[in-house]
C-alpha cells in the first residue's frame, strides 16, 4: 500500500498491506497527486514536480511541468498523464514526454484512464477522449457538467449542478 502526505513528514510511504508495517519512505514535498501505481511504477505529484519510484523506493525519474496545479494524475500501462494548466502531458514509463495536448480555452481537468483512452475535461464544457498511445482524438462531447468523469466500458457519467449527466449506448 502506498500513501502520500501533504504535511508532517511529507512524502511517499510504502506499507505492507497485511501487517501495516512501514517498508520504506521517501521525502518528495507535499503530495498533491497520487500515488498512482502501474506494474512496478509508483508515481506522485508535488505541484509542478512529478516523481516515479520503483516498488522498492528507488527513484526512477523526475519530470517538471510548467503549471503547479495540485490536480490528480492518472496512469496506464504505458503512460502517466499530468494535467497542467491548458495542457495534458503524457509521460512514458521511462520518464520521457510521449505527447501533449493543449486546449484552446480553459484548463485541462483531471484525467481518467478508460481502456485504451484517457478522458478529461477539455477547456470549457467538453469532455475529450484521446488515445493513450499517441494522443490522437477518439471523441469529444459537449456537456453542461463540470465534475470529474466516471467512465465505464459503455457509458460515462459526470456531475452537474442539476444532477448527473450520462452519455452512452443505453
Amino acid at each position: 500500500m502506498y500513501l502520500g502526505s501533504q504535511s508532517g513528514n511529507t512524502g511517499l510511504v510504502a506499507l505492507d498491506a497485511d501487517s501495516g508495517a512501514e517498508r520504506w519512505r521517501v521525502t518528495t514535498g507535499a503530495v498533491t497527486g497520487g500515488p498512482v501505481v502501474a506494474d512496478d511504477l509508483v508515481v506522485v505529484r508535488s505541484y509542478s514536480t512529478v516523481r516515479a519510484f520503483d516498488t522498492a523506493g528507488e527513484q526512477r525519474w523526475t519530470v517538471t511541468v510548467p503549471e503547479p496545479d495540485p490536480q490528480a494524475i492518472a496512469i496506464s500501462d504505458e503512460h502517466v498523464f499530468i494535467p497542467a494548466g491548458d495542457r495534458l502531458y503524457a509521460i512514458d514509463q521511462g520518464g520521457a514526454e510521449a505527447w501533449r495536448h493543449q486546449v484552446d480555452d480553459g484548463r485541462v481537468g483531471t484525467p481518467t484512464v478508460a481502456g485504451d483512452a484517457v478522458v478529461f475535461q477539455d477547456g470549457e464544457g467538453g469532455l475529450t477522449a484521446r488515445a493513450v498511445t499517441d494522443g490522437s482524438e477518439r471523441w469529444t462531447v459537449t456537456t453542461e457538467a463540470d465534475g470529474q468523469p466516471i467512465v465505464t466500458a459503455e457509458a460515462l457519467f459526470q456531475a452537474s449542478r442539476r444532477g448527473v449527466v450520462g452519455c452512452g449506448e443505453n
